[in-house]
């Protein structure tokens, strides 16, 4: 189960393309402040919470483990996550919030998963997996002792813990693995990132889901605070990284060229060690996590508006693959807020009935023809397929109520250097669409997954997103 060779290829093959591409990361890092948590009964019962709940969610990955079957891991970890609200719903009084200690717990599992072993018995991983969930409640549950008396943690306590998981990790016999660098995740992600220490008094819980995911953002040279300006959204492929995606894109020059603020943040890191986001059931959450990218992703630009003037309606999502999923994510979910995406060789949900959005989404789908990780024609992932670019395309007209006949009258673009003279042909669709929004298919020929982008090729992208503000 842990060794996805194919997941793998996915994601090596963006990677190592996207690591060729001229450009450089940003500057800026964009983070919040930790809130104060207030010592006592809510702050003790928040923290056993947590720990239930790392226990929990480390407990399904290792029954799925053991059983080789992910088919009822999402539910797993959903109910442990649902536990984890109500928790926090009756413990009144304490700074931090569920969803900040969620993001928290995501990391917990991310981190655990990655320092096992990828070779060996399935039952070693499973076992040791049990082990750190338990270790994780245990030594919280030490902090939440210490917490409610407002006094430094028992040390007693906290060794107590470490000896539990080391009999644990002891008795899973004929396992390879090393014992300190699970460990070591456990102490790290599963329970300092939780805690703001002052002298070994807990002072701080789970802070903002921005504070927990910092992102990095661009404000170009020509901002004048107090003047609305368009904010940008840059959503990364598998395997990726936000400064990688920029880089690749060149966002960075083009934020201080066009004028808009530029927000690139990262997904979250799987048993695989691959950044991705929660985007649709085809891609790309192998693992089942119950991350909440959209609510990651609207605290992103609650952040913005609430650092700089951002111009409401013009709040642009821009993926690709992974991240082109997960920008037609937002198109569902946050079509109050985002008024138009540009998807580059992503897809939207197979089943359109599964997306529906509050308010029309302007939409460009951006594909090569000749791409063969997501098909231009349409595929599947694992066996979840995923619809052509045709498809999404349609559905997204139909979403938006145009008339389904494509205006093939525009100029061809040229986006790929390696390709021979303007090789993107435009389908263009704004006849009866709602709300001014417009929905278009760039098909690059003879394109591939990642193509060699021009270097003006995001003009005619900003041409379009400035022309599809929300009304």
């Amino acid at each position: 189960m842990r060794a996805h060779g194919r997941r793998l290829i996915f994601a090596a093959g963006i990677v190592a393309a996207l690591l060729r591409a001229p450009g450089a990361p940003a500057q800026t890092t964009t983070t919040t402040t930790v809130p104060a948590a207030t010592p006592g009964k809510c702050l003790a019962a928040r923290l056993k919470a947590i720990g239930k709940e790392e226990k929990a969610r480390l407990g399904c990955v290792a029954k799925a483990v053991a059983k080789n079957d992910t088919s009822s891991l999402a539910d797993c970890q959903a109910k442990a996550a649902q536990k984890l609200e109500g928790a926090f719903a009756k413990a009144t009084g304490c700074d931090g919030t569920a969803s900040g200690c969620g993001a928290l717990a995501d990391l917990c599992i991310g981190g655990v998963s990655a320092a096992l072993p990828d070779t060996g018995p399935s039952r070693c991983e499973a076992a040791r997996l049990q082990a750190a969930g338990k270790k994780a409640a245990a030594q919280l549950g030490c902090h939440a002792k210490a917490a409610l008396h407002g006094v430094a943690v028992d040390g007693d306590c906290l060794d107590r813990a470490a000896a539990k998981f080391s009999t644990a990790f002891g008795k899973v016999t004929g396992c390879s693995g090393d014992e300190t660098a699970v460990e070591k995740e456990v102490d790290a992600e599963c329970v300092g990132q939780l805690l703001a220490l002052s002298g070994g008094v807990v002072t701080g819980l789970c802070p903002s889901l921005v504070a927990v995911r910092p992102y990095q953002s661009v404000v170009p040279s020509s901002y004048v605070p107090g003047t609305p300006t368009p904010l940008v959204l840059l959503l990364h492929g598998y395997g990726a990284s936000g400064s990688l995606q920029s880089a690749y894109m060149g966002l960075t020059s083009a934020a201080n060229a066009d004028g808009f603020l530029l927000a690139f943040p990262d997904g979250t890191v799987d048993s695989f060690g691959n950044r991705f986001w929660n985007a649709t059931d085809a891609c790309c959450n192998f693992d089942a996590s119950p991350v909440n990218d959209v609510a990651y992703l609207s605290a992103v630009i609650d952040d913005m508006e609430a650092k700089y003037s951002v111009d409401a309606a013009r709040v642009f999502v821009v993926g690709h693959s992974n991240g082109g999923f997960m920008a037609y994510r937002l198109a569902c979910n946050l079509a109050a807020r985002v008024s138009a995406i540009v998807s580059l060789a992503g897809a939207t949900f197979e089943d359109a009935s599964v997306c529906q959005p509050a308010l029309p989404v302007s939409v460009v789908e951006i594909h090569g023809d000749a791409d063969d990780t997501i098909l231009y024609g349409g595929g599947s992932i694992f066996g979840v397929p995923y619809p052509s670019a045709m498809q999404t395309v349609g559905t997204w007209v139909g979403y938006d109520g145009c008339t389904p006949m494509a205006d093939t009258s525009l100029l061809p673009l040229d986006l790929d250097s390696t390709l021979a003279g303007d090789e993107t042909t435009i389908a263009s669709y704004a006849a009866g669409c709602q709300a001014a929004s417009a929905v278009q298919l760039w098909t690059i020929q003879g394109g591939g997954h990642i193509p060699a982008l021009t270097t003006d090729w995001f003009d005619p992208v900003w041409a379009f997103l400035l022309a599809h503000p929300r009304p």
